[in-house]
């Protein structure tokens, strides 16, 4: 299952670019140049966004899901602050969110969207709470359109599985309002802390396909096809110790 966009975020440079590693030449534009976002992060390199900077992505991330029965959001982030709302990722049509994954200020994990622009806006909150600083996180969002059901995964687990009523079993996909990575809008809800590979995929994951990706702790900058092909065979559970 590749990804409709990859961001590594291992961009350094004089320059705003930001490389899609999936191949659709989805490339991001940073709010500044990429040097001085660009840290030590959990897979070699990653953005401090500080309560800062951005990526704005390109329409093709929102009308890429056209057609699709479902999608998933999975990010790297170690945050430096809490209690503020922090969106991870958005695709949008215009004036209303498409997919989204983001910390609410009360510290739970809310993920939401719409299949259409006309369809109800359709979140699911996690119970618990998430407060650590100091270690890195991978976060999950999975949307089913044709099983009506968002979950929201944590650290390869699942924490969070609700229903939503979609209006209809596949995407629009029509464009028009910010696609972003760590921020909402432009400028609005931005990541405090490091966001690390980011990856967009216009269907919806298994939880073998999340565990796969969180590799036990260690993450991966691979594709699940790369994993896939080194497993020689179906996506096996990773054991942890």
């Amino acid at each position: 299952m590749p990804p409709l966009a990859h961001y590594k975020l291992n961009d350094d440079a004089a320059n705003t670019d930001v490389a899609d590693a999936s191949g659709n030449a989805l490339h991001g534009t940073a709010s500044t140049n990429t040097e001085n976002l660009s840290v030590a992060a959990k897979l070699n390199d990653g953005f401090n966004l500080a309560a800062t900077h951005y990526v704005a992505l390109p329409d093709g991330t929102s009308s890429g899901l056209g057609g699709a029965e479902g999608a998933t959001i999975v990010a790297w982030v170690k945050r430096s602050g809490i209690g503020t709302r922090q969106t991870l990722f958005r695709v949008a049509f215009t004036a209303a969110s498409k997919a989204t994954l983001e910390f609410q200020t009360n510290n739970t994990i809310r993920a939401g969207g719409r299949a259409v622009a006309g369809d109800p806006y359709l979140t699911v909150d996690t119970t618990g709470t998430y407060t650590d600083t100091a270690s890195w996180h991978m976060i999950a969002a999975v949307f089913d359109l044709p099983n009506d059901t968002i979950k929201i995964y944590y650290d390869g687990e699942l924490v969070k599985s609700g229903s939503a009523s979609f209006l209809q079993n596949t995407f629009s996909a029509e464009v028009g309002d910010v696609n972003s990575l760590g921020c909402y809008t432009d400028g609005n809800y931005i990541v405090n802390g490091i966001q690390d590979d980011t990856r967009f995929y216009a269907a919806a994951l298994t939880a073998g396909q999340i565990e796969r990706l969180y590799n036990a702790g260690h993450g991966t900058e691979k594709s699940l096809v790369e994993l896939y092909a080194e497993n020689d065979g179906p996506l096996r559970p990773v054991l942890r110790s």
